[in-house]
Order: C-alpha cells, then sequence, then structure tokens
C-alpha cells in the first residue's frame, strides 16, 4: 500500500485588496478574488481557525500541484487567508512497519546478557527468559542489555558492576530486570558501546542516566558512578534522540541542537570525540563546535562520534587511527569534518567500536574503518578510510548496528545479515568462524525486524 503525497504551507492574514493592487490580474485571478469576496472557498484539510504563522499539510493529488491558496476568512470579512507553500511534496513512501515482537539473542553470556537464566554462551538465537512478544527496541551494549516493552517499560540485564542495570545494585542479572524507578513512560534507550552506563528518553522528554561515570558520560556534573537513573545537570524534557559510546554521550534535542559529554582527552591525550575543539573530559553537556539546529541523528563509537544533518550530510569526529572517520585520513579531529564521500543522502549510521556502517537514501549499505575481522563486510580484512560497499551490494538495507567488530543488518524483505568478528558464536551462525562478507543468521526466515550489535552479542526483534 501506498501512502498519498503530501505538501505543507504556511498561513499569512493579509487584506485582499491589498493583494489585488500588488498583482496584475488575469481573468483566473480575477474568478478567484471575486468568488473569495462572495464565498469561503473549501479546501479539504484547511482549518478555517488558522491564525498568521500556522501549519497544515495536505494529502493527495492536490499536495502535487497546488503551491499558493488563497482562502476566505469567515471571521475577518475583509481578510483572506494566503497559504504559501514552503516545502516541496514528499513523493508516496510505503507506511512502516511497527515494530513489535519476540527479542532473540545470541553471543557472550559470561555476566547473564542474553537474558536466559544462564551464563552458557549461544552460537544460536535464543529467546530471553521473560519471553513476550511486545518488544518494540533491544539495545546491545559492552556486556549488558537494555529492552523496551510496548507497554513503556523499561528492561535491563547483564553485567552490573558499575550500576549499569539500574536496579540500584551491582549484581549482574542473567534475566531482565526493570531499573530501580520503574514506570511506563520510557520512550527509547541506549547502552553505552565500552563501559556500562545507559541513558534513556521518557515520553515526557525527560533525560535519564546511569552506570560507569568516571570521565563524567552521564552529565551530572560528578564522576561517581550511578545505580539508578538520573537526569544530566541541564535537566529538560526537550531531549529527541541519545546515543551512548565507549565513554562519552551524545543527544540532540527537539530544536535540533546537538549536545555532548564524557570522555574527550585529559587534556593530553585525547580525541576530541565531542566535537568541542578541545580533548578535555566534559561532566556536563556542551555542544559541538560547529553548532547549529540541524542535527537529525547521532551515534557513538568507542572514542568517535557520527552525526547526520536534517540535509543528509553526514559528520564525523573524534579518533581516526583506523580510518572511522571516512574523511580518507588516520588523523584525530576534535570538531566535525563530512566523510570523503559526501553527500547529501544519507538516512541511518552507525558507529562500531572502531569502524562506521551507514545507509543511504537509495538503500546501498556503506561501511568504513577498522577491518581486522572482516566487519567491513568487503571480503578482506583491510582498514578503509573512506566508505565501501558490502560485498553483496544491494539497494534493499533497511536498518544497520555496528558492534565491537561485527556488524548486523536487517533488508526490507526481513532477513537478517551479520558479518565481521564471530567469537563466542555472536553472527548466530552456529560456529565461531569470523565472516568477511554478510551471510544470515542461522534463523533464515524474514521475520526480522530490527538488529542490535553489542560487544559481543547481537539481539533482534523478530515479528509474531
Amino acid at each position: 500500500m501506498q501512502l498519498q503525497p503530501k505538501i505543507t504551507f504556511k498561513v499569512k492574514t493579509i487584506n485582499y485588496e491589498e493583494l489585488y493592487s500588488t498583482i496584475v490580474p488575469d481573468e483566473n485571478f480575477n474568478n478567484i478574488l471575486n468568488n473569495l469576496r462572495n464565498q469561503t472557498v473549501y479546501i479539504e484539510g484547511v482549518d478555517y481557525s488558522l491564525k498568521d504563522g500556522d501549519e497544515f499539510t495536505l494529502y493527495g493529488k492536490e499536495a502535487m500541484y497546488v503551491y499558493n491558496l488563497y482562502v476566505a476568512n469567515p471571521t475577518q470579512p475583509n481578510m483572506i487567508l494566503e497559504v504559501t507553500y514552503f516545502g516541496p511534496p514528499t513523493p508516496p513512501v510505503t507506511p512502516v512497519t511497527p515494530i513489535i515482537g519476540t527479542v532473540w539473542g545470541v553471543g557472550n553470556n559470561e555476566n547473564g546478557e542474553l537474558g536466559d537464566d544462564t551464563t552458557d554462551d549461544r552460537s544460536s538465537p535464543v529467546q530471553t527468559i521473560c519471553g513476550g512478544s511486545n518488544w518494540v527496541e533491544i539495545n546491545c551494549g559492552y556486556y549488558n542489555i537494555a529492552g523496551l516493552k510496548d507497554d513503556g517499560t523499561l528492561w535491563t540485564w547483564g553485567q552490573n558492576n558499575d550500576g549499569g542495570l539500574g536496579d540500584n545494585t551491582t549484581d549482574d542479572r542473567s534475566s531482565p530486570v526493570q531499573t530501580i524507578c520503574g514506570g511506563t513512560d520510557w520512550k527509547t534507550m541506549v547502552v553505552g558501546t565500552y563501559y556500562e552506563h545507559c541513558a534513556a528518553i521518557k515520553n515526557d522528554g525527560t533525560l535519564w542516566l546511569w552506570g560507569y561515570n568516571d570521565y563524567g558520560e552521564i552529565g551530572d556534573e560528578t564522576t561517581d558512578d550511578k545505580s539508578s537513573p538520573v537526569q544530566t545537570i541541564c535537566g529538560g524534557t526537550d531531549w529527541k534522540q541519545v546515543a551512548s559510546g565507549g565513554n562519552h554521550t551524545a543527544a540532540i534535542k527537539n530544536d535540533g541542537t546537538l549536545w555532548m559529554w564524557g570522555r574527550n582527552g585529559d587534556g593530553e591525550d585525547g580525541y576530541g570525540q565531542l566535537g568541542d575543539n578541545t580533548i578535555v573530559d566534559k561532566s556536563s553537556p556542551v555542544q559541538t563546535v560547529c553548532g547549529g539546529t540541524d542535527w537529525k541523528s547521532v551515534s557513538c563509537g568507542e572514542k568517535f562520534t557520527a552525526a547526520i544533518k536534517n540535509n543528509g550530510t553526514c559528520w564525523t569526529w573524534g579518533e581516526n587511527n583506523d580510518g572511522q572517520l571516512g574523511d580518507n585520513t588516520t588523523n584525530d579531529r576534535s570538531s566535525p569534518v563530512q566523510t570523503i564521500a559526501g553527500g547529501n543522502d544519507w538516512k541511518q549510521i552507525s558507529c562500531g567500536d572502531n569502524h562506521m556502517i551507514a545507509i543511504k537514501n537509495n538503500g546501498t549499505c556503506w561501511t568504513w574503518g577498522n577491518n581486522g575481522n572482516g566487519q567491513l563486510g568487503d571480503e578482506t580484512t583491510t582498514n578503509r578510510s573512506s566508505p565501501v560497499q558490502t560485498v553483496t551490494y544491494g539497494t534493499d538495507w533497511k536498518q544497520v548496528d555496528g558492534g565491537q567488530d561485527h556488524s548486523a543488518a536487517i533488508k526490507n524483505d526481513g532477513t537478517c545479515w551479520v558479518w565481521g568478528d564471530n567469537g563466542s558464536g555472536r553472527l548466530g551462525v552456529d560456529d565461531a568462524d569470523n565472516r568477511s562478507s554478510p551471510v544470515q543468521t542461522i534463523m533464515a526466515d524474514t521475520n526480522w525486524l530490527y538488529v542490535s550489535a553489542g560487544y559481543e552479542t547481537t539481539f533482534g526483534i523478530r515479528k509474531t
């Protein structure tokens, strides 16, 4: 099924006599103006309570052809609403399949990170002990995992040395538990890629963090670990998206500003992963040096960061020893730079520990950075400092995620593909051999909706 195209307009109230005096009239305009004097012109989707600055959207065929409308304002007889087009009509799109299903994990289970109430590694996917078919998000970290259900509850399991499970203890858990603050109002969450720290946003827009905090990655202006969720020092109810790296955190607000905190270097030996043109750690949020209100999404690696702007450009900064910034160098950057491939068609990005994986609007999958275990999927183990495509190519990649030294992806047909390091069986192919090109998990079906690659684990959500 195809959705109808749509177009957005902005309203400005004007006097139609003034409008008439500024335009050389033609027959069509005169007819429109005469109609406006005598009646309200009905346009489906227009709310006549609109006022200056309001926006509205038209759907369907009209959206493809209508650019400027003049609509009578019945509440002000001498005024009309000038409805001005300010954005191109979007093409028809396929509705997004909602993510809700069962959770499956594979790989290292030393600390109970598979959530199956054992500590046995698995080379083929297993379900968490609590089961259920209402999982909507899953995120793998260092040795701990977090998942979100459709009832708004947040669950964590695995290693808990630094309080990364948020249950007010430091006890490992081999089956899911809720954070100490409970609640049914969690919207999204992430787990740090290297040490145990977590971040989550509630439906009210507040941002909460817990776990390891030696470098200020919790953003509460301390370096004390937290075993239960706390808010960043700047508080607020306008947080939109959050990402966690090795020892740093990044988040985007509703106004499009990008904020960073945590490890940035010790003033002497740093990488600049906060992008503020310094290598000094920050225990409270700061903006990148380029500022701006046009950041769309962000992802964090071990010691580097990547983000996409609203215009589709991809920016990277931080450590670059393996070429993970994709700028055709191995020079660290403490302020954002664009990948060497440039372009304004980047759709989704994900940072592994020291490599990147991304999808363009045309559905192609691109990788760069460290490739010691084949995690770039180009059938080599050669590092790349500029983007390359996986050896399978294709224009049907839907979602990707980078792990420690492996990668995982979902195609439009619902198949799940993995490649790279297969230690502890994390690729889910029922053996421990590395793969330098994408292969399907042992459960080679078409029901996969979402995948997350962690340190030595891989998790996915399957449609029931």
